[in-house]
């Protein structure tokens, strides 16, 4: 959905799509993030990370396991592409790095976005209350 959402972006109204998701209602909100850049390439991309929306910090949050990835700018298209449908459109959110355990090697990225990083958002959003 992440793609999709991001790959549309800018190109008309995807409202349809993310009207049913009622975002302005979630107080956290996760996306799995890849840097694919060409929809047409249903292969691409080689990187996973995880961008997480705090509503009360108006902040997208940005889980990379990889040092020197640059998926923090496919973040920000997210980012770009899901901030109208959020509870106050005109106030635009930011997107900051989170520091992360790291991977030790080239092909755990997606291990790290679907077990170990919805702890750690769990875990620090319950402790910031």
């Amino acid at each position: 959905m992440t793609f999709l959402l991001s790959q549309l972006a800018g190109t008309g109204d995807i409202s349809g799509i993310v009207a049913p998701m009622q975002l302005s209602l979630k107080s956290l909100i996760c996306f799995a993030v890849n840097d694919n850049l060409d929809a047409g390439n249903a292969e691409g991309g080689s990187h996973w990370t995880l961008a997480v929306y705090s509503k009360k910090d108006r902040t997208f949050f940005h889980y990379d396991s990889a040092s020197g990835s640059c998926n923090v700018l496919a973040a920000r298209k997210v980012a770009r592409a899901v901030q109208p449908y959020l509870e106050d459109p005109s106030k635009k959110s930011k997107v900051v790095a989170v520091q992360t355990p790291m991977q030790t090697n080239a092909y755990d990225c997606g291990v790290y976005v679907l077990g170990g990083y919805p702890f750690l958002v769990t875990f620090s959003h319950a402790t910031s209350q």
